[in-house]
């Protein structure tokens, strides 16, 4: 039910794909409630990704509903901030609740996963917390799954956070002249959605997601052609 998993359900949903299952560690949180809404027809069932019985359990519900021979294809992601201490940061957390998944995955027997990791978390001097969606993906490529890496750059979405941004500013925020990387997790969710619908195609892959490069500059510039309120800056 995050930024992702929403962006991922609405695709699939657009393509009239049935028997969508959202696992969320609250089932009766407001955002969980919302799914099915706007989602006629999706079933929202539990599922802990600090608790792996929970996560099989999930995982197996599509046979259980359907057929012991149906397919089940997973999009998995992880996050630092998923420890149950709270929203404290952990790099070590997030490794842990990755490797549940995958070890819950292969333990119901799921036909293929596709997960979110994250760009250039192979190469030297990466943060912390591209380390350990690295070795999440070295244990999903170890394990007897099926398997497809979406490795994204930044999200354009990360820029809301900012309340400069807001005002008409991406001082400090960006180099003026530094270009960076972008997509936008509605691009997330379209590539997603096809490498679910698809997943042969993709098995054993690692996909960069990649919308656009730009300077601090070109962005202000399109901002401003957006906003029509004044030149950001």
């Amino acid at each position: 039910t995050g930024n992702q998993g929403s962006h991922v359900v609405k695709y699939l949903y657009s393509c009239n794909i049935k028997d969508i299952y959202v696992v969320t560690r609250d089932v009766n949180n407001p955002r969980s409630k919302q799914f099915e809404q706007v989602f006629p027809g999706v079933k929202v069932i539990s599922g802990d990704l600090e608790n792996k019985a929970s996560l099989v359990e999930a995982f197996k519900t599509p046979k259980k509903d359907k057929d012991e021979k149906c397919e089940i294809v997973v999009f998995a992601m992880s996050t630092p901030s998923l420890a149950s201490n709270g929203y404290a940061i952990s790099a070590e957390a997030e490794e842990t609740s990755g490797r549940m998944v995958v070890e819950a995955a292969e333990e119901a027997e799921v036909t293929h996963v596709v997960y979110s990791s994250v760009a250039d978390c192979d190469k030297e001097n990466r943060p912390k917390y591209h380390i350990s969606k690295k070795k999440i993906e070295d244990c999903l490529k170890a394990s007897k799954l099926s398997w497809t890496i979406l490795r994204p750059v930044s999200f354009y979405e990360t820029w809301t956070r900012f309340s400069k941004v807001k005002s008409g500013s991406l001082t400090g925020i960006v180099h003026p002249d530094m270009r960076q990387q972008w997509v936008s997790l509605h691009d997330v969710g379209a590539a997603a959605a096809l490498v679910l619908r698809s997943y042969d195609k993709y098995k054993s892959r690692t996909l960069d997601l990649v919308a656009d490069e730009l300077s601090g500059n070109e962005m202000a510039e399109k901002l401003t052609q957006l906003r029509k309120q004044g030149k950001f800056k």
